[in-house]
């Protein structure tokens, strides 16, 4: 990356490298150690996993905690539900797209008191 610098010299007569500009550098920067992505801590989302991400038609969702009663609901990409599975006492659930067009997925995961929603990309 490039980082350009110009100098501006304002009310005076003296210009510097001889042209009404000021005076212009470039430097090479480099930037390391950068996250590009923020989180926020939410405490009112759910832990959530899905493996193998993406998938050939089966998944599985794993939530760090066990959901007493809750839902899984899978949406396609124009928001349309394709799938809804009640869960109890789970913290683990098995899923299958093997009937659906490749593309992307949104799993949304709801229990009584918080939820979460993940990606997953299903392929042949």
């Amino acid at each position: 990356t490039r980082l350009r610098v110009r100098l501006y010299y304002y009310g005076t007569e003296d210009l510097p490298c001889g042209n009404k500009f000021g005076e212009v550098e470039d430097y090479p920067v480099v930037i390391t150690g950068f996250n590009a992505s923020v989180k926020e801590i939410n405490k009112n989302e759910l832990s959530i996993s899905v493996f193998p991400n993406p998938t050939n038609g089966e998944f599985i969702v794993n939530m760090k905690d066990e959901i007493n009663k809750g839902t899984v609901k899978i949406y396609n990409n124009i928001g349309k539900l394709i799938l809804e599975k009640n869960i109890r006492n789970q913290n683990k659930v098995t899923l299958n797209l093997d009937k659906n067009a490749n593309g992307f997925y949104f799993v949304h995961v709801q229990s009584e008191t918080r939820k979460s929603v993940i990606k997953i990309i299903k392929t042949n």
